[in-house]
């Protein structure tokens, strides 16, 4: 199946910024909760920014 021209370039551009996003959201998430919770001994995935980011992640595909 060949696909026209834009196609291609559409595709590839989904492939390529969806981990790119993903992986920003995560950096930036995990970059705010080491600046908000100093002195907490809380693990990421336990603290209240884990369900923020979910959100994040999945808000876009509610649309």
């Amino acid at each position: 199946m060949n696909l026209k021209r834009k196609y291609q370039i559409l595709l590839f551009s989904a492939i390529v910024s969806v981990p790119f996003l993903v992986l920003v959201i995560s950096v930036l998430m995990s970059i705010i909760y080491s600046i908000v919770a100093k002195n907490s001994s809380i693990p990421f995935h336990e603290s209240f920014a884990y369900p923020i980011m979910l959100l994040l992640f999945f808000y876009p595909s509610l649309y």
